[in-house]
């Protein structure tokens, strides 16, 4: 597999640029650049920062056609949406989700 197309792939079809990828995982920009354009090898630490600032696990990452066929389309957008958010706003959609099971189950 080529990692470099894979990034490339992966961070155009959201549309994101080179800079957001950095902002999501704190690798420097060259260094992004030079995976996805002279096809550098990136470490397996870089591999899942990029997974992770790409919205997906590993097994996403490495699966060419991002199979998650037993999600629905609403659960992929939750799911992509948790994925993006800081680590300071992650337990809040928690916090709340549990709430909502917590009134559904009073039911």
């Amino acid at each position: 597999m080529d990692i470099g197309a894979r990034v490339k792939q992966l961070r155009e079809s959201q549309h994101m640029t080179h800079y957001h990828l950095y902002k999501l995982t704190g690798i420097p920009l060259s260094h992004i650049k030079k995976i996805e354009e002279a096809g550098i090898k990136p470490r397996f630490d870089t591999i899942c920062l990029l997974a992770e600032g790409l919205g997906c696990s590993l097994p996403e990452f490495f699966n060419e056609d991002r199979s998650t066929y037993y999600l629905n389309e609403d659960e992929k957008n939750l799911i992509s949406v948790y994925r993006h958010l800081l680590p300071v706003q992650k337990p809040l959609i928690k916090i709340f989700a549990d709430a909502l099971d917590n009134a559904n189950n009073k039911r």
